[in-house]
This record gives structure tokens, C-alpha cells and sequence, in this order.
């Protein structure tokens, strides 16, 4: 159905606020201001309680038993935490107590300092042309900072490497002005200037006195973590392959020092351009007798347009040739489309093992990526060539692929261009596919010997599998080298890893192999931008809830997260959001949370508080990323520092161990997709069982080993109703939901809920004992529900995409969720209405009867917070 705004006269701040917009029928807001300064006490949901004070009180965070404990007492520590990232960081005095003070409340134990590196910020001295010195100004107030968290029970996450970007004052020549990745990252693991950077900057980092704790980083307990490169990896991000556009395209001397070292590691291997040639050469057909060498394609050669919904259209510009494809157009007018988009060419007759070469122009209407692979015209559709990525723009380029066949079938291979979606023009010219007898691998004149072998094409599989094997052997030295600088040279006390371990896919598994522990990140609908990257005008977030993912098998994040879990190592996300503005961005809390307790992960850490850049702080929704002042999420803080650090839905006692070859790490393959694999081809289900890899050299291909037994005091489940999808996780201790619920009745545990149709139907709740007691024995309980949250004033797009340039304003507004509640505990009778302090605002009319508690809340009680007490 088709939705509307609905705008609504706002009333007082304090006064029932009508509005909004999306569903059904209008349901109503109200303003719930979470106070960013607020540390107040008398507040029923302050968990502050759960911190020990001060940080790193009973000693040093340390690794037993693939967890975090405390040295001094072995006891386990879990971490709920955010990032403060920017100019957040550097807060005066005044208020970065308050915002300690007021994350502990919450029950956060832990913050990553991010984003603290970028020359722009106050870390830096902005009168040193070279940027070697930190300003003292700046460099307080982030000791002051972290002191503070210190001091209120918080640990912190130092990063080393995020936003740092290297220029010519650096010791630099000009052209690093022109290295495409952000950050100057990948070039920055084989750079030896770089690397001298990074060392210095963690040198002086990490060791210098902090003058209100009286530690140097190094040796203070309150840090617990050591990150030295955020999403960073030699062998590329998290949709990385063995490509080498990112090297071809490396500005000199730059792309001079990978092909040295691509030489050092292939002259350590082979000794002789004569061992390389016969290694590299190894599996291919000789271009003979009826598989002499010759042309693939002619002027008679068809296009033909895989296009599933019809929309674009391909017409012949050009003749071909004896031996090149006709010119062709091919055209999409329409907009965003969803489905497949081929061009093709099919019946082409590829021997096995061949070598053959791909030419062609391309232009396209303006910059974008086009795949173009070999595969096979019939079932199984299977890959019989590698995929080649070509970037297209408005001017013509020439490209010259070569690549050997593998798995072909006689005159069923095809050639395969994977279109784009969205309005798209492409025009190619000049295509031929050349089938050779030569070896493609050097050009005229390379040898070993002089050490001048170029960055290789990639023609043969035993070419590839070298150039993986340095990517990642380089990855691996990189990391190893930092973090013994950091551990052994800097005497760091801190759990050290090197990056997320997601980068550069299972690469990961060598390169983190020395880490103390395991990272990830991950986002729900991340923003996509139709024109241009990070237009903030110009943006759309998709509306989907992830519980229709999770209830239709696909995993969404958590299947992702819970992939890389590596066996006999601590699991934390670093990186965490369902971004705003949404109208489902109050599910984000009980599914993350209740599937981090589930799995046995050791710390979920939120992106970001605060607003980024400014510094300044405000009471309602900033951006895309801000969780203070977004009720929607900040509300859920207590009852996920409760669910997660007090264990209150214990894990899983089933495991499902993914035993993976040695052979993984260079595979350049996705975690889940070797899950898939070693599953008969079906995704595991991320429910039921803890998942977690590891290398084995037992086995040749991806298996799957089971251990323990099913749970049967906690668990989750996703389902699809009538109503729609559902999450819904509970154990003794805590009930997270999150879905279609109006219009039903919801129970879970000792929960009962009825929802009556509101709005677009959806809620997330969290219902968490406050005395450390199960559900069904405890004294005092707070329940959190929550459905839509946004700005007075958001200038919503017609289908609630997208609010562009237009946040709108405070006061932040809620939804309020109507239920008739009732919970099986003999030992409560009262019902409260929070303020958005947590201080108890109005008691509500409960009737106890049978055992059990029964009350009705809704938006008159202009609250996401119930305590429900003796």
C-alpha cells in the first residue's frame, strides 16, 4: 500500500504529539527525550551497578578459554559498548563527564575511540606542516575523556589506523595525492614509509602519560583493546577477489614497490624464470592440431539480452569483423530494476584447460562497474572463466583479458556481461575472444632474474593461485609484524588485533590467526546513494525489517556475523547499526543482543554516539549513524546490557563446527558460502546452535561437525504470520522480540501480550528482571517497547525512504506501543510509567489475580519504559 504523510499541528513539548505517517491508519507520537547529559540517580533503569569502578579495578582483560575475564578474579566480562568517533571526542571537560557518566547509566562498559586520526580533528597540531606532533589542547581532552570513562567503570578500544590520510608533507612524493582506496588503506601493509608512521603514531600513542589516570596507555588497565587498522587488508575489503585493478591502477612508486615485493616472493619460491614458466604453465592445453589457435567470435555472432522484466533493449551500431563481435547498445531507460540483466553470447566452443583472450571497447553514460564472466549456456550455469570487472565511464576503454577455461562443455560456454541496475547505457565495440597458443603470462622482455615480472593477468590457475598466496602472505606478515611491535616492542597490556576479520574474507583466518581475539562488522540497509557517494541530499534507506530475513531463512546480519565466528577465540562486532531513519530501527537492540547472547560473543559495540563531525550533542535523531538521542535504540541500552552481561538468555549448548582445508585462506571466498557449501548447499540456520570455523588440515573440503545438545532453556525463532515476520528469543532471564505484532497476541515465557492493529503493526520489546532473578521470581522488572521514532518535522519521501537534507528537529517523538499485558510472577503487583530519566512518572491500574500481573499500556502513558515491581 501506497504511504502517506500525515503532518499533524505539534502540540507542547510536553503534550501528546500527533503525527506520522505510514501505515493503516495514523497511530500517535510523543515526545521521549533522552537527556544526553542525564547521570541522575533514583532511576529505576540506571544498571550503572553493573560496572566495576574503576575500570580495570580487578586487574588486566585477558584471554581463557576464548573469552575476556578480569586477571585478578578469572571472572568473564562481556562488553556493551558505542564508538565516539570525530570531533565527539574531543569534548570540554564538563561534558565528556556527563557523557561518561551518562553511558554507564545506560550500562555501557566499553568505547572505541575512532575516527581520532584524520589531520582535520584537534589530535593534530595544525601549525606542524608535516604532522608529526600531536596539539596539547586536543590530546587532553581525549585523555580527559577516556579518564573519565575510567573512572565510571568503562574500558575503551584504542584504534591506531582509521582516518589517517598520508600527503606529500608526510615524506611523501605528490603522486600519493592520487591512491584511489580511502585512507590510503591496502597500500599501506607493503608501504615501509607508511608503516614507520604507523609505528610512530602508536609509539607516541599509546605510551605517552595520561595525566589524570597517571598510565601511559600501554599499562593501563582500563585498556582493554588494541585495534591497529580498521577495516583494512593488503588482499582487499569485504567483496574483495584476486583482481588486480587496485594494483594496476597504483600511481608510481607505489605500484613499484608491490611488483618488487610480488618479485621477492615468486624469486624465494621458484629460484628461475624457467621453474616459474613450467609451474605457471603446468595445466594448460597446447593450442594444437584441432584446438588450434583461432578466433571465437565473427561479424555473425548474436547478441542476446537476458532481461528479466523486459525494460531495456539492444540494438547493433556497428559491422563486426572476420574475427569481432557487431557494435552494440544495449539500453535501460526505466529506473531502479530489480532481477537479472545479462548480455550474452552463447554456443561458444572453449577446450578444456585452454587460454584464451578476451579484447573489447567499452563506454557506458557515466562511471560504473560491469562483470563480464564465462560460464555455461545450459544447466548448471556453472563458471568455466574467472570474472573480469570492467570499470566503464563515458570515454572509451580498451580492455585485454586473459584467462583459461575450466569445466567447459563443447559448444555450450558463453560469454556473460552482468548489467547493472538502474537507468544504464553501455556500448561495446571491437569484442573478440581469441583462443592462443601462447602462455599470456609475460610480457617481452620480464624475467625473474631481473627481477621485473609484471603484476600478473591471471591466466592461469597456478598464476593465481600464487598471486593469492602473496596477497595473503603479506596480509599475514603485516599483521604479525604490528602487533609484536605493539605487544613486545611497546609492552602493550591490551588484547591486539590487526583488522576485522570479514577483510579480505577468509584471508582473515591467517592473517587474525595471532590476534587475541576476533572482530566484525556489520550494518542493516546500509544507505544507498542513487547519484553520488555520501550525497546527503540525495539518499534512500531500504524498508525492510530484518525480521523478514531472518523468518525467510537468508540470516541477515547475523547469519553474516555468526559465520566468521572462529572456534577457541573471544567474538566481538566493533561496528553495529540499523540505520535511521527507519520505521523498523527499533528491532536492532533485541536481535543483536539476544543473538550475541545466544552465540557467546563477547562484546557488541555500537556505530556511533554523538554527531559525528560537530561535536555537539543533541536530544533527538542526528544522522544516519547517531544512537544518542535516538530513543528507538538508546532506550534498549539497559536491557541489553542486562541481557548480554548478566547472561540472562544463555547460549546455545549445541555447537556446529565448520572444519575448513588449509588450503581456505587463499580460496578468496566468503565465509558463508563455505557454510553453504559444507550444508548440502543450504544456508545454516542461525538458530538452535553456536557457530564457529576453523582451519583443519584433516580435511580437503568444507565440513561440518556437531557437538552438545539442544538447548532447551533459551533459543530464538523467526517466523511469518498472517500479520507478518516475527523475532522472537527468550530464555529464564529475559524475553527480545521484534515484528508484525498488532493485531495478534504475542507470548513468550511468562509474557503475554495483545496487541490491537496500529500504525504499520510493528513493535520491539525487551522484557529484563533488574534484581538478577528469573522472569517468573523476580521483584522488579522493566519492560522496553518501542515502535517508530523520528524528528518533528522529518521531511519524510512519499514511501519513507529517504528524509534528504531535512532531519527535521526536536523534540524527538515515539510511538507509543498499545498492548494488554499480562506476566506469570505471583511477586509483583505494581506497574509504573518511566520518565525518559527512568524516574518513576505515574502508576498504572494492574489487576493481579491467579499468579499472574495484567495492566494495559499504550501512548497515553508517553513512555517506551515500564517497571513492573513488587
Amino acid at each position: 500500500m501506497r504511504l502517506r504523510l500525515i503532518h499533524l499541528t505539534c502540540l507542547l513539548a510536553l503534550a501528546s504529539v500527533c503525527s506520522l505517517a505510514g501505515a493503516t491508519e495514523s497511530s500517535p507520537l510523543f515526545p521521549f527525550v533522552i537527556p544526553w547529559d542525564d547521570s541522575s540517580s533514583g532511576a529505576s533503569m540506571d544498571v550503572s551497578f553493573l560496572n566495576a569502578k574503576p575500570a580495570g579495578v580487578n586487574g588486566y582483560i585477558v584471554v581463557r578459554n576464548g573469552h575476556f575475564v578480569e586477571s585478578q578474579t578469572g571472572k568473564r566480562i562481556r562488553f556493551l559498548g558505542v564508538n565516539i568517533t570525530w570531533s565527539t571526542l574531543y569534548l570540554d571537560h564538563a561534558d565528556a563527564a556527563k557523557v561518561a557518566a551518562h553511558l554507564a547509566k545506560l550500562g555501557i562498559n566499553i568505547v572505541r575511540i575512532h575516527r581520532h586520526d584524520a589531520y582535520q580533528l584537534p589530535l593534530w597540531s595544525q601549525s606542524s606542516t608535516d604532522h608529526s606532533r600531536f596539539d596539547p589542547e586536543g590530546l587532553d581532552k581525549l585523555d580527559y575523556l577516556i579518564a573519565e570513562l575510567k573512572k565510571n567503570g568503562i574500558y575503551v578500544d584504542l584504534n591506531l589506523h582509521v582516518s589517517r590520510t598520508y600527503g606529500p608533507e608526510d615524506g611523501f612524493p605528490d603522486s600519493v595525492k592520487d591512491l584511489s582506496e580511502p585512507n590510503d588503506k591496502r597500500i599501506d601493509y607493503i608501504d615501509r614509509h607508511m608503516i614507520e608512521l604507523q609505528k610512530q603514531f602508536a609509539r607516541e600513542y599509546l605510551t605517552h602519560l595520561n595525566p589524570y589516570t597517571g598510565l601511559s596507555y600501554v599499562d593501563d588497565p582500563a585498556v582493554a583493546i588494541v585495534e591497529i587498522n580498521n577495516e583494512d587488508a593488503f588482499s582487499g575489503g569485504v567483496r574483495s577477489d584476486e583482481q588486480v585493478d587496485y594494483f594496476s591502477s597504483l600511481p608510481k612508486p607505489f605500484q613499484d614497490e608491490v611488483v618488487q615485493a610480488w618479485n621477492d616472493y615468486l624469486l624465494a619460491k621458484y629460484h628461475s624464470t624457467a621453474n616459474l614458466t613450467r609451474a605457471w604453465t603446468a595445466g594448460q592445453t597446447p593450442g594444437t592440431g584441432s584446438n588450434a589457435p583461432g578466433d571465437l567470435m565473427s561479424a555473425s555472432s548474436i547478441w542476446r539480452l537476458n532481461d528479466r522484466d523486459h525494460s531495456g533493449a539492444v540494438s547493433i551500431t556497428g559491422p563486426g569483423t572476420a574475427s569481432t563481435m557487431p557494435a552494440a547498445d544495449v539500453v535501460f531507460p526505466a529506473g531502479p530494476q530489480s532481477g537479472q540483466r545479462q548480455l550474452l553470447v552463447n554456443g561458444l566452443d572453449l577446450i578444456e584447460n585452454g587460454v584464451y583472450v578476451l579484447t573489447l571497447r567499452a563506454k557506458s553514460d557515466r562511471q560504473r562497474i560491469v562483470n563480464v564472466n564465462m560460464d555455461l549456456d545450459q544447466p548448471d550455469w556453472h563458471d568455466t572463466g574467472r570474472k573480469l570487472p570492467l570499470t566503464v565511464g563515458p570515454d572509451w576503454r580498451s580492455f585485454r583479458f586473459a584467462f583459461q577455461a575450466t569445466r567447459t562443455v563443447p559448444g555450450h560456454c558463453r560469454l556473460k556481461f552482468i548489467l547493472p541496475a538502474g537507468r544504464f547505457t553501455l556500448s561495446l565495440a571491437d569484442v573478440a575472444l581469441h583462443h592462443s597458443a601462447t602462455s599470456e603470462l609475460f610480457e617481452s622482455g620480464q624475467t625473474l632474474e631481473s627481477r621485473n615480472i609484471g603484476l600478473p593477468n591471471l591466466t592461469t590457475s597456478e598464476q593465481t593461485d600464487d598471486w593469492r598466496r602473496f596477497l595473503v602472505d603479506t596480509d599475514t606478515a603485516y599483521a604479525t609484524m604490528m602487533r609484536n611491535y605493539v605487544r613486545n616492542d611497546l609492552k602493550s597490556h591490551a588484547n591486539i588485533i590487526d583488522t576485522q576479520i570479514s577483510y579480505g574474507k577468509l584471508a582473515g583466518l591467517m592473517r587474525e590467526a595471532g590476534s587475541d581475539f576476533i572482530d566484525s562488522h556489520a550494518y542493516w540497509q546500509y544507505m544507498h546513494f542513487p547519484t553520488e557517494n555520501w550525497d546527503s541530499a540525495r539518499w534512500q534507506i531500504p524498508k525492510t525489517p530484518m525480521t523478514d530475513s531472518l523468518a525467510s531463512g537468508k540470516g541477515g546480519t547475523l547469519g553474516t556475523l555468526d559465520s566468521y565466528r572462529i572456534a577457541g577465540k573471544p567474538f566481538t562486532v566493533s561496528e553495529y547499526n540499523h540505520l535511521a531513519p527507519s520505521d523498523y530501527q527499533a528491532e536492532m537492540y533485541p536481535e543483536i543482543i539476544s543473538n550475541a547472547a545466544l552465540q557467546d560473543w563477547d562484546a557488541v559495540i555500537l556505530y556511533t554516539y554523538g554527531e559525528r563531525f560537530t561535536g555537539r550533542l543533541h536530544d533527538y535523531i542526528q544522522d544516519w549513524f547517531a544512537v544518542q538521542g535516538d530513543p528507538a535504540k538508546e532506550a534498549f541500552m539497559p536491557a541489553a546490557a542486562l541481557i548480554l552481561r548478566e547472561n540472562l538468555i544463555a547460549p546455545y549448548s549445541s555447537r556446529a563446527t565448520l572444519h575448513l582445508p588449509a588450503s581456505a585462506p587463499y580460496s578468496f571466498v566468503d565465509a558463508s558460502d563455505q557454510w553453504t557449501a559444507a550444508n548440502i548447499g543450504k544456508r545454516p540456520s542461525v538458530f538452535g546452535q553456536r557457530m564457529e570455523m576453523m582451519l583443519d588440515p584433516s580435511v580437503t573440503k568444507p565440513s561440518i561437525t556437531t557437538s552438545g545438545v539442544p538447548s532447551s532453556g533459551s533459543g530464538a525463532r523467526a517466523i511469518t504470520t498472517p500479520g507478518g515476520s516475527e523475532y522472537i528469543a527468550s530464555g529464564e532471564g529475559a524475553i527480545a522480540a521484534a515484528g508484525f505484532f498488532g493485531g495478534q497476541t504475542f507470548s513468550s515465557g511468562p509474557l503475554s501480550m495483545t496487541l490491537p492493529a496500529f500504525g504499520n503493526n510493528f513493535a520491539s520489546l525487551t522484557l529484563t528482571p533488574l534484581d538478577g532473578k528469573p522472569l517468573a521470581a523476580s521483584t522488579r522488572l522493566l519492560l522496553t517497547i518501542c515502535g517508530r521514532a523520528e524528528n518533528t518535522d522529518m521531511g519524510w519521501n512519499e514511501d519513507r525512504t529517504s528524509v534528504g537534507a531535512n532531519w527535521g528537529h526536536g523534540p524527538v517523538l515515539v510511538e507509543g506501543i498499545p498492548a494488554s499485558v499480562t506476566i506469570a510472577n505471583a511477586l509483583v503487583g505494581h506497574v509504573w510509567a518511566l520518565d525518559p530519566t527512568g524516574v518513576r512518572a505515574r502508576e498504572l491500574p494492574a489487576t493481579v489475580a491467579g499468579g499472574k500481573i495484567a495492566f494495559q499500556i499504550g501512548p497515553e502513558n508517553k513512555t517506551v519504559w515500564y517497571e513492573i515491581v513488587r
